[in-house]
């Protein structure tokens, strides 16, 4: 190994210890920010007497924890149980046999058998639930199987079944390699063919009309796309009728869906068992564990992060990724001549409050320097308070949204897609940061309403997509240097002209060769494994 290969080598083993000390970070606030740690932290502090306290608070605390169901010694499963649970083994997708029977040593012994009768209790079922994790975590859940446990009642609660670090860890082969990850999809393609459609065959996209407007939003994209392409597609959601047309259902967000409104009435509907779904959320977070019963038992799940894709197909659901693509005449990404009325809007003066320029004039006529929009997330809040001091002097637009409930048009939550839209038409950087440890492609906020809007994307360092080529698309850098490429990028003539260059050249392949139409034809016509 020469000297700059060498070099490479431990630049490569940099980064992947600062994801890993990161997600530890972010582990390590999780646990700080339970009630318990900090009502047993609080009566540390306070010396040897109330040492004593505490100590009787856990011996009180475990003992009422004992009597709840669950918790004891674990009982003997009788022969209609164990069937019952192998069968919850299957369902959940996270139960892979030969993975478990390798790392077991299990030649000829039921490898569902052993992990429900003697490795259950700490023994992971697959490369992604953790089943240690998941028993620290919810301490409540006794003896009871882990994974048992996370399918019957842990998901719908919101609990994650694996750690950020474990997350990280599954989808590092493939966060610089997308390459990797579509060729997982091709190789599952092949054993296992994704749904195909006739020309004109009828399919209703369906959003939560009690959830992010973000996702009724998505959903006219998905919509006029799938027409484009040759579909039938009509829009729906949890109020509409059902299935007696025929129609195939296209679920967004299930982690939404399925949990708001009359759409809890729909868990056990024709549409489970018939659906196609559209997974929008990072692997790490309470909403896609949410999400996951109904993922594990889908038709199929388009997802529009390539490693997330790959993730899902190793675990024998039907997945392909699908890149956000182009929809011509959009009534929320088309240029927003006035900002939408809203608590978010209502500060900015006359030169933001003015008509956007043309998406195709120089970015130097935007009044906006920088944006910023996403949920609030310890991480994202000390960057910004880092950085301060840098940003004091640019005109920036950060807004960070409380995300316990979803953001609706006019509920005064967080920025409306149209007022999403509109900032960053009148903004030369969207700026990306992630919401935690775990380097997410933000395809939402870099290409909905970045390379579409032509607004130069600056994000930190993190998963790659086919699509789309740092320093040619988008700028990426280290979180820490951040500060100084956008120093760079609004205060020198190199960095303008490269600001030009890069938005210019997303927003040209974004309108030309990455069609909503063409990409969903080529996946429900051809069999694409993706983009």
């Amino acid at each position: 190994m020469n000297e700059s290969e060498r070099i490479r080598d431990l630049q490569t083993q940099l980064a992947d210890e600062k994801l890993r000390a990161e997600a530890l970070a972010a582990e390590l606030d999780k646990i700080r920010a339970l009630p318990s740690w900090q009502v047993v932290e609080a009566l540390r502090l306070r010396g040897r007497r109330m040492k004593r306290l505490a100590r009787l608070f856990r011996h009180v605390a475990v003992f009422f924890l004992r009597l709840m169901p669950g918790y004891g010694l674990r009982k003997p499963i009788s022969p209609a149980r164990l069937q019952a649970l192998k069968s919850t083994l299957r369902d959940s997708r996270l139960f892979v046999a030969d993975w478990y029977a390798k790392r077991h040593h299990l030649a000829h012994q039921d490898a569902e058998e052993h992990f429900l009768l003697e490795g259950g209790a700490g023994a992971d079922p697959g490369p992604l639930f953790d089943s240690n994790w998941y028993r620290q975590s919810n301490p409540d859940i006794g003896t009871v199987n882990p994974l048992v446990h996370f399918m019957e009642t842990g998901a719908a609660e919101g609990r994650t079944g694996w750690s950020m670090q474990r997350a990280l860890d599954v989808q590092r082969p493939y966060i610089r390699d997308p390459g990797a990850a579509l060729d997982v999809l091709k190789e599952a393609g092949a054993a296992h063919p994704f749904v195909q459609f006739a020309p004109g065959a009828r399919i209703s996209v369906y959003a939560s009309s009690q959830g992010n407007s973000f996702f009724s939003h998505l959903r006219g994209l998905l919509v006029r796309g799938l027409c484009e392409a040759g579909f039938d597609a009509v829009p729906a959601d949890e109020n509409s009728p059902g299935q007696a047309d025929g129609s195939t259902p296209l679920i967004i967000a299930p982690h939404e869906f399925y949990y708001l409104g009359r759409g809890r009435k729909l868990r056990e509907s024709p549409h489970v068992q018939n659906a196609l779904y559209v997974n929008t959320e990072q692997l790490h977070t309470s909403w896609f564990a949410r999400a996951w019963p109904y993922l594990a038992r889908a038709r199929g799940v388009l997802d529009f992060n390539v490693q997330g894709a790959a993730i899902l197909a190793l675990h024998g659901i039907p997945a392909r990724f699908l890149s956000p693509g182009f929809v011509a005449r959009d009534p929320v990404l088309t240029l927003q001549q006035t900002l939408p009325d809203e608590p978010a809007t209502q500060s900015f003066g006359p030169a933001v409050l003015a008509p956007p320029p043309a998406r195709e004039a120089p970015l130097s006529a935007r009044p906006l320097d920088i944006l910023f929009a996403g949920a609030s997330t310890p991480r994202r809040e000390q960057f910004f308070a880092r950085a301060a001091a840098r940003l004091a002097g640019k005109a920036c637009a950060i807004h960070l949204t409380d995300m316990s409930r979803p953001i609706t048009d006019g509920g005064g939550i967080g920025l409306s897609p149209r007022a999403y839209a509109g900032l960053s038409q009148r903004a030369k950087i969207q700026l990306n940061i992630h919401q935690g440890a775990l380097p997410y492609f933000e395809w939402h906020r870099m290409i909905l309403y970045g390379f579409w809007q032509r607004t130069a994307v600056v994000t930190e360092t993190g998963f790659l997509t086919p699509d789309y080529t740092p320093g040619v698309d988008y700028f990426e850098a280290d979180l820490e240097d951040i500060p100084d490429l956008l120093d760079w990028l609004l205060h020198s003539e190199d960095g303008a002209e490269h600001m030009e260059k890069t938005s210019t050249s997303a927003f040209e392949k974004l309108r030309a060769h990455s069609t909503m139409a063409h990409v969903l034809r080529r996946m429900f016509l051809e069999g694409g494994a993706g983009t």
